[in-house]
């Protein structure tokens, strides 16, 4: 049985190639980029800076954020209000399955996150799925800040998580 072969013209070349001068705008474009003082970068372009600024401090709240959970367990006021009472030493503590449960339970959150937000870049964009992630944060950091017990902080700790998929 034969098989289609489909014949290529490479006799046109592409309008780069041809020398019109988009290489040698493209390399002036790069030089000028190249010798931009900080100063005229700043006022070319503010949005892009700004966009830049908003990302990088997300990532930089959420690497605070786990290094402060850990923290929060050595916290007399945190065992007292999320832990139970040890009778033998009369001390509050959170056990170890809840310790495991809210230090892993963002992690859960962050795989169904990624899953959610590959959908949700591919059907509204990157941009509007990364706003929208930011946005559903500031709502699921207020059941953080409520939580009554810890069930309800393992919750949110999951729900937290879920955003953080989309970065």
């Amino acid at each position: 049985m034969a098989e289609k072969v489909s014949v290529v013209d490479h006799s046109e070349q592409s309008d780069i190639t041809k020398g019109n001068g988009l290489t040698e705008e493209a390399k002036h474009g790069l030089d000028a980029e190249h010798q931009m003082t900080l100063g005229k970068a700043l006022k070319l372009y503010p949005k892009a800076i700004a966009w830049s600024l908003l990302l990088s401090s997300t990532l930089i709240m959420e690497g605070y954020g786990l290094a402060l959970l850990g923290n929060l367990y050595a916290s007399p006021s945190f065992n007292q209000k999320f832990g139970t009472l040890d009778e033998d030493s009369g001390e509050y503590s959170v056990s170890a399955a809840w310790q495991s449960g809210l230090s892993n339970g963002a992690r859960a959150g962050e795989i169904f996150g990624l899953i959610l937000a590959g959908w949700a870049s591919d059907r509204y964009g990157h941009k509007k799925t990364i706003i929208g992630s930011l946005l559903l944060m500031i709502g699921c950091i207020f059941i953080l800040f409520f939580a009554p017990n810890v069930k309800v902080l393992v919750v949110g700790q999951i729900l937290c998580g879920l955003p953080w998929g989309a970065f």
